[in-house]
């Protein structure tokens, strides 16, 4: 598409000059009128990436890594009572140590 006759090519300093009035926090109507622009134009410019303000160098923030607290694990409390087939009745609590009963009921079994 041809260039419209008479209109004007503005140099890339001016545009961005421009472009950061315009994200200054003045409005864009405001900062077009002030050049004698079109606030079309002026949108248009603050949408393409050539004339955006350089983003200054960001800032570091410092971090500490903390390693989260695990609450101390409990011992499972239980309460075991069995009667087995001999008819000897069998009563645990606290903490139950699996080899022990298992241990106690094959005693018990061949008792």
């Amino acid at each position: 598409m041809a260039r419209k006759k008479g209109s004007k090519n503005y140099a890339a300093a001016f545009k961005r000059q421009v472009v950061a009035e315009a994200f200054s926090g003045a409005s864009v109507a405001a900062v077009a009128r002030k050049h004698g622009l079109n606030a079309n134009m002026v949108h248009l410019w603050r949408r393409d990436a050539r004339f955006q303000p350089e983003a200054g160098a960001g800032t570091l923030l410092p971090v500490e890594l903390v390693q989260p607290q695990t609450p101390p694990r409990s011992q499972p409390h239980s309460h075991i009572e069995v009667v087995t087939r001999g008819g000897h009745r069998v009563i645990v609590s606290g903490v139950v140590d699996p080899g022990a009963i298992a241990g106690l009921f094959r005693a018990l079994g061949t008792a």
